[in-house]
């Protein structure tokens, strides 16, 4: 058989190798939550969220990805693109964007608001402690470091 130049789409396609590739997996069905299952998500990852914004997408691509199936790994993926190229924490925003899509600006509030409330609400319950560290001869300020790294608005509130 002669050479024949149709095209790029010849280089790419060769009929012999019809049914040789596997077919591309299929994503489970998506089930789109309402709002009040939103906003107990999104309280559910702020409260249990430790180490920044980036470490916590892990937990909610777990979560809204893999178990509850709201979004597929595309969705999630743009998501996570979006929510770094804004302003602010990316956890925060990944979830803002998520409710944004869910349910339009409420659903982005939901989003937004159920993700830091946890957050805010330990901060208000430490804020009328007395300042330890404060109070203690030098020697014994060492191993209340951490505290003073975690909560350093008691610090600020106290001078």
């Amino acid at each position: 058989m002669p050479f024949r130049n149709l095209g790029t789409a010849d280089l790419l396609y060769w009929k012999g190798m019809d049914g040789h590739a596997i077919d591309a997996p299929v994503a489970g069905p998506r089930i789109r939550p309402g709002r009040p299952e939103f906003f107990r998500a999104s309280l559910l990852l702020g409260a249990l969220g430790f180490g920044g914004g980036l470490s916590v997408l892990a937990n909610i691509h777990a979560l809204i990805v893999k178990k509850r199936r709201w979004m597929t790994e595309r969705e999630f993926t743009n998501t996570i693109t979006v929510a770094q190229m804004l302003p602010g924490g990316a956890a925060a925003n990944a979830m803002a964007y998520t409710g944004l899509r869910f349910s339009g600006m409420p659903g982005a509030l939901l989003g937004y608001v159920g993700f830091v409330l946890p957050g805010w609400l330990a901060v208000m319950v430490q804020l009328p402690t007395p300042p330890i560290c404060s109070v203690l001869p030098d020697t014994a300020q060492a191993p209340l470091a951490v505290y003073e790294i975690v909560s350093p608005e008691l610090v600020v509130a106290a001078n």
